[in-house]
């Protein structure tokens, strides 16, 4: 085996120990695209890609989407899902979102949306 061949099992051997890892743990394979610096667009077909799909689902990315597409994607997601989410992207402080007569379901997606689109549009005057 010349030394090209050797570089290149030695780097397809690198990317498959990376793949495996990434599909192990979903964190890491989050860690690694924020790295890349590549919006990934998630799609959530069951409750359980939901789990999964959590360190993926970003909230400003998905708002460029639209209303509706931004809707669909967090609104069948549980009450503690979304209260992570709005935790991870600082949408609203902790106490906007906690205790008594704090926003539950669909209201939670609105304070996200609003946040969110918000964002995006400082953004994109910024541009």
């Amino acid at each position: 085996m010349n030394s090209h061949s050797s570089a290149l099992g030695a780097l397809d051997a690198f990317w498959d120990v990376l793949r495996r890892q990434a599909e192990r743990d979903p964190a890491f394979a989050a860690e690694l695209t924020k790295a890349l610096n590549i919006p990934v667009e998630v799609k959530i077909e069951t409750s359980a890609d939901v789990q999964g799909a959590m360190p993926f689902l970003d909230p400003f990315v998905v708002a460029g989407k639209g209303v509706d597409h931004f809707r669909q994607t967090f609104g069948q997601m549980k009450d503690a899902d979304l209260r992570k989410i709005i935790k991870a992207f600082n949408l609203a402080p902790a106490e906007a979102t906690t205790g008594k007569g704090s926003p539950k379901g669909a209201a939670l997606v609105t304070l996200m949306w609003e946040a969110a689109s918000a964002q995006r549009r400082r953004w994109d005057e910024r541009k």
